[in-house]
């Protein structure tokens, strides 16, 4: 028996009485960040890290390769909404927990008496930004932020150009 991937109770795997592996998987990774405008009417852009992680992919469903298809489609519908580590090949997949988002059933194959005997399950999960280990990951990314990065755009704040101004002494007095 092979565990290609884990969520929470649900396993796809690949043994001599079961065949439910994954397909399609795609995840990817954007910059979060946000823009204002300068006293000098120019844009400021301030990065504050990296947007929820979100990853996708399709499995197929099919009583002819051990899996009742109905009860396992009601299974997931219960599960929308909840969140858990998601393994894949047996290590961590995923900015810590990952939310089940979305799932879609397709592809849906009937017998004569409308019993299901296959099905493509295409899942959506989503970083759960709710967990404490994530967001103190986007903490030490904002706080990294307040850099000027010239080559983005990206320039510093007001305050940041008050602070480091220097201050002429000769006028004072």
């Amino acid at each position: 028996m092979s565990i290609v991937a884990q969520w929470l109770s649900k396993k796809w795997e690949v043994s001599p009485q079961r065949i439910q592996n994954i397909s399609n998987l795609s995840t990817s990774y954007k910059l979060k960040t946000e823009s204002s405008s300068a006293s000098d009417g120019s844009t400021v852009t301030k990065v504050l890290g990296l947007e929820p992680q979100q990853f996708k992919f399709e499995t197929q469903l099919g009583e002819a390769v051990g899996v009742n298809v109905r009860e396992e489609i009601e299974s997931w519908k219960s599960l929308v909404g909840q969140s858990g580590t998601f393994y894949l090949g047996g290590k961590n997949f995923g900015a810590g927990k990952m939310q089940l988002t979305t799932v879609d059933v397709s592809d849906i194959i009937l017998d004569d008496f409308g019993r299901i005997r296959s099905a493509k399950l295409s899942f959506t999960f989503t970083e759960d930004t709710t967990t404490s280990k994530s967001s103190s990951k986007k903490k030490k990314l904002t706080a990294a932020s307040s850099s000027t990065y010239t080559a983005l755009g990206i320039a510093p704040s007001s305050a940041d150009k008050a602070q480091k101004k220097p201050t002429n002494t000769q006028l004072s007095g």
